[in-house]
């Protein structure tokens, strides 16, 4: 092994122990820019000397992290997250009128996230007195222009962010956040892995953790599941990234009904432990399934998905493949129909019709995410590793090619 290579291997290792990040996550050639960047920063030749340094010196091991940090973010990234919320929230008050809302965002990066979940709420009709918003990132720079609250147009890439522009004053290239609105965050400079009080101490209703896990290695995803226990009311709901519901697959958390969304709750079980803070009767059984409604209003439709097994309110799984495949034979072969049909054969535990309807998805539409993470969350639990693994690739790959900019104009 080459001194470089040796070297490269030992700085792998401490930004795991510091972050708990995977460097294959982010590429190897990332590693080295990053490493380059700061010993031409600090006039350094020696690479030797910098790995001494930044074993010895933690502000340069944060700066280093800087360097490392993944920041891609945009107002309402995924527009169905942030309308699942609506309906959460507005569904949780109507249960408890008197209760605050407790949120999460974790990482927030440059805090479009959080920003995006504070005008959800205000936009629903929620008081600014009734909800609480914590916001956590790594990266320094990162919370600084969070706090700040002005954004250069790449942080609007949807049209959906479009409807929110009265919270925004232009300015020559950017555009800054009301006032209103920033104050309601809370932000915090902190590690999932690592987080201290006051974020220990405090139960959320609502934890966004999306597009973290991916970047992760793979022996840190059990401390994070167990953290979102921790963390998350048992009527909570825990959102996270497209390409992240596999690592979830044999956790005690279950998907909501909205795949969309990527929205996910602990199951029964962990919530019999204790009864429902929020919800009365038979909430325990699934508190957060009761406050979730089972259709996610989109932009231009309605999808609608018809509740399974696990919330106690199924029609025969035969009749609905039945039905999909009439749909199929009069309107034609769509992916989001294929995609419909795997999620009734993943209930039935009939895991190769469910992989053929995947694989007919994905043919039909390459950048299905659901398709490939839903893929991917099959093949784990089946133990096909190396399926598994392809499947996260490829969704990385995806992910990363779409958070390129496409809308440079609000």
């Amino acid at each position: 092994m080459s001194d470089n290579s040796l070297i490269s291997l030992i700085l792998d290792s401490v930004l795991k122990e510091a972050m708990g990040l995977n460097i294959s996550s982010i590429g190897a050639n990332s590693l080295k820019h990053a490493i380059g960047r700061r010993m031409r920063a600090l006039e350094m030749e020696n690479t030797l000397q910098y790995l001494n340094l930044i074993k010895k010196s933690t502000p340069e091991l944060n700066e280093l992290i800087e360097e490392v940090a993944v920041n891609e973010t945009w107002f309402f990234r995924d527009e169905a997250p942030f309308i699942a919320l609506r309906e959460y929230a507005t569904a949780f008050f109507q249960q408890g009128k008197n209760k605050s809302l407790r949120l999460l965002s974790i990482p927030c990066s440059t805090g479009e996230e959080p920003y995006s979940m504070a005008m959800t709420l205000i936009e629903a009709g929620i008081p600014a007195h009734s909800f609480t918003i914590d916001a956590v990132d790594i990266s320094r720079r990162s919370l600084e222009v969070a706090r700040q609250g002005i954004y250069r147009p790449n942080s609007f890439r949807t049209t959906y962010a479009k409807r929110y522009q009265g919270y925004f004053s232009k300015t020559r290239q950017s555009y800054a956040l009301d006032k209103s609105i920033k104050g309601l965050i809370r932000f915090h400079r902190g590690n999932l892995l690592h987080l201290t009080p006051p974020l220990t101490k405090t139960t959320y209703n609502v934890i966004f953790c999306r597009n973290l896990l991916i970047y992760l290695d793979s022996s840190f995803h059990q401390k994070a599941i167990d953290t979102f226990s921790a963390l998350l009311d048992d009527a909570g709901l825990l959102f996270i990234g497209h390409a992240e519901s596999g690592i979830f697959s044999h956790s005690r958390f279950t998907q909501a009904p909205h795949p969309k969304a990527f929205a996910f709750y602990k199951r029964p079980e962990e919530s019999e432990k204790k009864s429902s803070k929020y919800l009365s009767g038979n909430a325990s059984a699934n508190a957060s399934a009761f406050l979730f409604k089972n259709s996610v209003s989109y932009a231009n439709a309605t999808i609608t998905h018809t509740p399974t097994n696990r919330y106690g309110e199924l029609d025969s799984l035969d009749h609905q493949i039945k039905a999909h495949e009439d749909q199929i034979q009069k309107q034609g072969p769509t992916a989001e129909s294929f995609y419909q049909l795997a999620t009734i054969f993943e209930q039935k535990n009939e895991w190769k019709s469910a992989i053929s309807m995947l694989k007919k998805a994905i043919y039909l539409d390459p950048n299905s995410i659901e398709a490939i993470d839903m893929l991917a969350a099959i093949y784990q639990r089946l133990g096909d590793e190396a399926n598994y693994q392809s499947c996260l690739n490829r969704g990385r790959r995806i992910i990363t090619r779409l958070a390129m900019p496409t809308d440079p104009n609000i």
